[in-house]
């Protein structure tokens, strides 16, 4: 098992780790908050100026989050359990962004009650639910484009400000 198909930074610490868990019967995921932590330190220095948002739904675990807690991140949540996970472990809710596709209104109130003003939408009959629902807050618009005749295309999201 030695080096397994991990980077060097992480072989050491992955062999141990497997070697104490050679008896496991299911799968597990092993995650080095070490590397996340680089890793989130890289994009971050590399997009000067801009805001990372991290989608929980990539992984929820409690220790990953925990560590962009303390590393200033923003959370995209596509749901009430994960705002209320993100809440649960100290994110401060101007730091989350309520972004899943087909919202109920019950649960865009219910994210408002809670200190969520960030809302990104899709199309129109979302971003309707988030203005009927929302009395001030900041609405992310995505904007799609099959980017025909572009050398290089860029994904833009648009700011709305309500209330």
């Amino acid at each position: 098992m030695q080096g397994m198909l991990a980077p060097s930074q992480v072989a050491g610490k992955l062999d141990h780790f497997l070697t104490a868990h050679l008896d496991a019967t299911t799968p597990f995921l092993v995650v080095d908050l070490d590397v996340v932590r680089r890793q989130y330190a890289s994009l971050t220095a590399a997009l000067p100026g801009t805001e990372v948002f991290y989608a929980v739904k990539a992984n929820p675990a409690s220790e990953v989050l925990s560590l962009l807690i303390k590393l200033g991140s923003n959370f995209d949540v596509a749901s009430r359990g994960e705002i209320e996970l993100c809440l649960g472990l100290g994110a401060d809710p101007a730091r989350l962004s309520y972004g899943n596709t087909v919202k109920k209104e019950r649960d865009i109130a219910a994210a408002y009650r809670c200190g969520v003003r960030l809302f990104t939408v899709d199309s129109q009959p979302e971003l309707d639910k988030v203005l009927r629902t929302v009395a001030s807050g900041t609405v992310f618009v995505r904007i799609v484009t099959d980017g025909a005749g572009a050398d290089w295309l860029v994904v833009t999201e648009v700011r709305l400000h309500c209330g």
